[in-house]
């Protein structure tokens, strides 16, 4: 029985299918450090009010507590840009098939355009009160808050509930 001899190159091609897998996989992982995740941008809002808003008879309006965070994931500065106070914060509410509830209202508006730098990797954060009319929100309804911040746009969800007792 004669032994088959082995080839010389095969050991070589498996040790660079190694290397490379590994070079590879080094590339990566030194990306992803670099770069956002794959599918966020790289700067984004987010929006956060309570779980559930309780409707309180005694008052007019609904009010909305709405904390707001700019966030800049990139290396480099971000210049915010808009024509005046009236387009640092807006928002709108929506119900179903993206019916407008209740939007903001333009407020006497500064003829200035307004400029700000979100600084690398950093967030900008802001606390506001919105103020609903419980005539055009009545509870039991799911809503989506529609904001816009500094020319960046969020949302989240609104559940309207019965006063508690």
């Amino acid at each position: 029985m004669a032994l088959i001899p082995k080839r010389p190159w095969s050991s070589f091609r498996y040790s660079g299918s190694l290397f490379f897998i590994a070079g590879l996989a080094v590339i990566v992982g030194v990306f992803s450090l670099i770069q956002p995740r794959f599918g966020s941008d790289p700067v984004r809002l987010q929006v956060e009010v309570a779980d559930d808003i309780y409707i309180d008879r005694e008052n007019d309006t609904i009010p909305i507590a709405v904390s707001l965070r700019l966030i800049n994931t990139t290396p480099e500065q971000v210049s915010l840009n808009v024509l005046n106070d009236c387009y640092i914060f807006r928002w709108l509410v929506v119900y179903g098939d993206e019916s407008t509830v209740q939007s903001h209202t333009l407020n006497q508006c500064g003829n200035e355009a307004l400029s700000n730098v979100l600084e690398p990797r950093a967030s900008l954060v802001n606390q506001t009160t919105i103020y609903l009319d419980p005539n055009r929100v009545p509870p039991g309804n799911r809503y989506r808050l529609v904001v816009r911040y500094w020319g960046y746009e969020g949302h989240t969800t609104l559940r309207i509930r019965e006063p508690r007792d």
